[in-house]
């Protein structure tokens, strides 16, 4: 019984260090790096073990912009807190990975130990909330209790980037493209055949026409990482005077498509391709391949999508087959 009673104990321990809110400030370490106008924060992990953590301000003008036009579907940001999905935006400031992050209002009378012996004026002193903590008044002198803490920086967050922001900047380096499209036959070549199979696929396979592909942007402490896959290309085949005559879509593995060799004769594509049933007309054509990529970031406390739609065509001219019978006699 009393070694029950004592493991009932120890479980309601960890149980209370677990729930401790979180952050609690901390000087910086001497062996932890920390870019200038971030400080170190230290908080319970799981395991109940304390982690010093590097905290920077995100950029609040625009930490809640995710707008742009992006060619097709909609952003998303995500933002979490132990496993668990939390608001990226409360009043309490703007998520960064740790805490709600605002410049606290009012300031901190001259004097006050958040000011760490400079004086009003010179930089600015950050409120820093922890997701679950009370809404209290961290100006006041009787300090901030329940997982809200003051923080002196030289500069206000606003100067600094936003994740989303930096998620841009990745996703630039990467420059997404609709790959070259080779068919069957290739492009200004002889005629296709009409009643046989075209063949699609991506000409020139690489990271940024093929996927997947990864690149990072990150400035004043925070690094946001960005990978692009290719989610999709939609083929659509239109004649001269614009009527649409065939479309297709492939998805997944399938989307760079199958290079088509002569052996592999009049049969259909095994990947991506316009069937025999499409391709019943003769004349000119202009076939153009849509891209879409589905770029997935996380950094800064945050985490969300951005897709992207980039597009290419080529013309293709459909004819007969012209036989021709000689007479053996």
């Amino acid at each position: 019984m009393l070694i029950w009673t004592r493991l009932l104990r120890s479980a309601f321990l960890v149980g209370l260090l677990l729930a401790m809110p979180v952050p609690i400030a901390a000087p910086a370490s001497a062996d932890v790096e920390v870019p200038p106008g971030c400080w170190t924060e230290r908080r319970l992990d799981v395991w109940g073990n304390i982690e010093v953590l590097v905290v920077c301000p995100p950029g609040l003008g625009d930490g809640g912009d995710t707008g742009g036009d992006s060619g097709g579907g909609s952003e998303t940001r995500e933002c979490t807190h132990l496993g668990r999905v939390i608001d990226c935006e409360t009043s309490a400031g703007v998520w960064n990975g740790v805490c709600y992050v605002k410049v606290a209002d009012p300031q901190p009378p001259a004097g006050h130990p958040a000011w760490r012996g400079h004086e009003p004026g010179d930089g600015v002193v950050l409120q820093c909330t922890a997701p679950d903590a009370p809404a209290l008044d961290c100006a006041a002198d009787g300090g901030c209790p329940g997982g809200v803490s003051l923080q002196w920086v030289a500069t206000a967050p606003d100067a600094g980037p936003s994740p989303v922001a930096l998620a841009r900047e990745a996703l630039a380096q990467m420059q997404l493209r609709m790959g070259d499209i080779g068919s069957t036959p290739p492009a200004g070549g002889e005629p296709a055949v009409v009643g046989l199979p075209i063949w699609l696929w991506v000409a020139n396979p690489a990271p940024n026409t093929t996927g997947p592909i990864t690149a990072s942007a990150g400035r004043d402490g925070v690094t946001v990482t960005v990978t692009a896959t290719l989610d999709r290309i939609e083929y659509t085949m239109e004649g001269a005077d614009g009527r649409l005559n065939a479309q297709t879509v492939c998805s997944g593995g399938a989307a760079p498509g199958t290079p088509y060799e002569p052996s592999f004769g009049g049969a259909p594509s095994p990947t991506c391709g316009f069937t025999q049933a499409d391709n019943q007309k003769t004349g000119s054509f202009v076939i153009t391949g849509t891209a879409y990529w589905v770029a997935e970031w996380s950094g800064g406390g945050q985490q969300g999508t951005i897709p992207v739609t980039v597009s290419n065509s080529v013309a293709m001219e459909v004819g007969e087959v012209q036989v021709v019978q000689v007479n053996p006699g």
